[in-house]
Formats: structure tokens, sequence, C-alpha cells
């Protein structure tokens, strides 16, 4: 996927944090110097603001010898370029918390091998340590076709952009809990829909299948009025992968006594991280 000025500006709107050590890690393995991002911080305020996104992007151009532009996903030699090691790293270095989860997000969705994660073809794309696998005899297999949904999506953003996210263990086996068991996750508290902001999460609740399964959970992008509108991994009956933005509109909600909206046969509950407003506690640096 080919991405131009107006993608990056769009992705890195608060500036980077040229002091994160994501970045720095991320320069290492894309084989760049770590004097070359510096030296595109003009005026040495430590953040690669909007302003100096456009040496960024010749960088990124650079970054990759094997194709031309910024192309992330793998390259013709089976390996993942120096452009697609970047760009994720500076998304996990965007200073505001907000525009971080939701940066780590877009690339995610930018990257072709997300689609390949869901069919068990990829591992998660963040190398997410929490994601151990199950046990099959003596071994672990990482493995998780038909898995990488929603849950595991938004747990993997809030995960890369320093958040604690909520666990289910097993006998060998660690993974992000579903959906539905985020609305019980003491790592959260409800907000109401006028207190709602993006980088919050919207968990969406079928009230007909309640259970494991019953329940879909996106990030929350942009608030007009009683619009919300979230992106999250989905996908179809027919194994098409759906990226959008998704608006949902709560004109017509209830407010009902869990501090979530019903909305005919769905609930949709507003959480919030407890650690997104000390955003400096939890970023792993």
């Amino acid at each position: 996927m080919k991405l131009d000025i107006t993608q990056i500006k769009d992705t890195f709107q608060s500036g980077i944090d040229l002091e994160n050590e994501r970045v720095h890690i991320a320069a290492k393995h894309a084989g760049l110097h770590e004097d070359t991002l510096a030296a595109m911080d003009q005026n040495s305020d430590g953040v690669l603001d909007r302003a100096e996104l456009h040496s960024l992007k010749l960088l990124l151009d650079t970054a990759d010898a094997d194709d031309e532009g910024i192309d992330l996903g793998y390259n013709a030699d089976g390996k993942v370029g120096g452009d697609t090691v970047l760009w994720h790293g500076l998304a996990e270095s965007i200073r505001d918390p907000r525009e971080r989860i939701l940066a780590v997000a877009r690339t995610a969705l930018q990257d072709p091998r997300l689609e390949e994660g869901y069919k068990g073809q990829e591992r998660m794309l963040s190398h997410n340590t929490i994601h151990k696998g199950e046990r099959v005899g003596d071994l672990i297999e990482t493995r998780f076709e038909n898995t990488y949904k929603c849950n595991l999506f938004v747990g993997d953003a809030l995960w890369r952009a320093g958040f604690e996210v909520p666990l289910t263990r097993g006998d060998g086996w660690t993974h992000i809990s579903s959906a539905e068991a985020w609305l019980k996750s003491p790592i959260f508290k409800t907000i109401s829909a006028e207190d709602v902001q993006p980088g919050d999460i919207v968990v969406i609740d079928d009230l007909t299948t309640r259970g494991s399964g019953g329940a879909h959970i996106e990030i929350v992008t942009e608030i007009n009025g009683k619009d919300v509108v979230a992106i999250g991994s989905r996908w179809t009956e027919n194994g098409v992968f759906e990226d959008a933005d998704r608006l949902y509109e709560f004109r017509d909600a209830t407010r009902v006594e869990s501090g979530g909206y019903q909305v005919g046969d769905q609930e949709f509950r507003f959480l919030r991280h407890r650690d997104m407003e000390t955003p400096q506690a939890q970023l792993r640096i």
C-alpha cells in the first residue's frame, strides 16, 4: 500500500516524540542512524511536528531500497521493508496518548499483513508478547486462524500505545480477552456519550446473543453530536476484510442501567482506560 504526505500528516497530527525509545528501536531496525531523525527536528524541540513531516516522507521513501515510495508490508524477497518498520515505530512514539492509539490502529489497518494475520498466515503485527498461543503437545501454536478479530486488533493497538489490556489465561496460553469481557474489566470505566473522545473504546453488545462472541469492539475516532465514528478489524461472513470508519448513531438511543445506550437489539457502552489521564505512566519507553 503506497502512502502519501496527506496520510502521513493525518496519522501524525500531534507530532512524534524523538526522545521516545520506540523511535530509536524502529530507526535501528530500518537501518537508519539516530542523527538522521534528529536532523529533521529543525527547531530542536524534540518533537517532529506537522511542519517537519515532508522531511519524514523523504526519509520513509528511501528507507527501503527494494521498492519505490512508502509501501507497507512484505517486499518481493518476503522480508518486511525498512519503511514499514519505521512507519509502525513512529506511530508508537506520538506524544499525545489519544492520537497515539489512533495512529497505531491506522498504521495497522494500512498494513496488508493485517489480513494475513486474520488468515493465520502472519504473527500479530506488533509481535505482542501477550499472544503466547495455544499449547499443542510440547509446542506453542501461534497461528490464530480466524481469530485476529476486533478484540485482538483493539487490544494490540492499546498495548502498542503503552496501555494495559484485559487478559484471559489458560493452560499454557494467554489471550487478550473477548470484547464482552472488556465491559467487566476494572481497567476501564464506563463514560457517557457526551464525554467520549477519540481514543476511547466502544463496545457493541448484541442483546440477542449474550455470551462469548456476542459483542464487537472498536476505537472511537470522531464524535459529531450524537454520531460516533469508530474503527476496528471486522471481516464479513464471506471473509472480506473491512477497514473503513463506521458511523454509529445515538439520536434515538435509550440510556440503560449499565451506563450504556440501547438501540434496538444492541447496547453500546463507551469505555475509557483508567490510565488515560496519566499518559506518561503507561507509555512504554
